[in-house]
C-alpha cells in the first residue's frame, strides 16, 4: 500500500512538471524511485524489513540463495559473485548503460502520456545523478562490475578486511556516498531510504 501511494503521487505530481523544471523533476525521482529498491528487496529470499540492512545482506550472501565467501578467490571474484547473485545489475553493460536502465524502468512504469519528455527528463536526472555522486566518465564506461570493483578498491581501509567484515564495510561506504550521514547498514532499508531522501532534500 505504501508502495503504491508512492507511485501514484508521483505521477500526480510529476505530469504537471514542464520539461524546464528539471530540478522539480529530480526531486521527485529521488522522492520515489527508492520505493522500487524496497520493493525489490522484500522480493529476496528471507528478506526481513525489520532487519537490518546488513543483517539481510550478509543473511542472503551466507545462505542457501547466496554465494557465501570464498576464501581461495581473490576480492574482486567474490565481490561479482555477490553482485551477480543480486541480480540487480545487467553485468554484459557498462555503469552508465545500467544507471540509464534504472532510470528508464522507473520512469516507463509511471505510466506517462505520450506528451510527457521522458526522454529529456531521463536525461537530466542522469547527468544529476553522475555529478552529484561524483563519477567520472571513465568509471561510466567500465564494465558495471568492474566499475564497482574499482571503487571498492579506492578504499585503503577496506583492504584488510574480508568476509562479512569486508561485505559490511562496503556497505557503509556505498550509504556514505549517497549521502546519508544519518544512517549505517545497522539501520533498516526502510529507515536507510529515509535518510537518503532527506539529506538529498536539502541538497535541492
Amino acid at each position: 500500500m505504501k508502495f503504491s501511494i508512492v507511485v501514484i503521487a508521483f505521477v500526480l505530481t510529476a505530469s504537471s512538471v514542464s520539461s524546464d523544471d528539471s530540478q522539480k523533476y529530480f526531486d521527485f525521482f529521488v522522492k520515489a524511485a527508492p520505493s522500487y529498491v524496497t520493493f525489490w528487496a522484500k522480493g529476496l529470499p528471507g528478506w526481513n524489513a525489520k532487519s537490518s540492512l546488513k543483517s539481510n545482506v550478509l543473511s542472503f550472501v551466507n545462505g542457501p540463495n547466496g554465494p557465501g565467501w570464498n576464501s581461495d578467490l581473490s576480492k574482486d571474484q567474490n565481490v561479482e559473485n555477490i553482485i551477480k547473485a543480486f541480480n540487480v545489475v545487467d553485468d554484459k553493460k557498462t555503469l552508465a548503460e545500467n544507471i540509464r536502465n534504472f532510470i528508464n524502468y522507473f520512469v516507463d512504469e509511471m505510466g506517462f502520456s505520450s506528451l510527457f519528455p521522458k526522454g529529456e527528463m531521463e536525461q537530466t536526472v542522469f547527468n544529476k545523478l553522475v555529478s552529484d555522486l561524483k563519477i567520472n566518465e571513465s568509471e561510466l564506461n567500465k564494465p558495471v562490475i568492474a566499475a564497482i570493483q574499482q571503487w571498492i578498491n579506492s578504499f585503503g581501509d577496506l583492504k584488510d578486511l574480508t568476509g562479512n567484515d569486508f561485505i559490511t564495510g562496503v556497505l557503509g561506504k556505498a550509504i556514505n556516498v549517497l549521502g546519508a550521514p544519518t544512517v549505517s547498514p545497522s539501520n533498516t532499508l526502510d529507515d536507510i531510504i529515509t535518510g537518503f531522501i532527506n539529506a538529498w532534500a536539502r541538497r535541492s
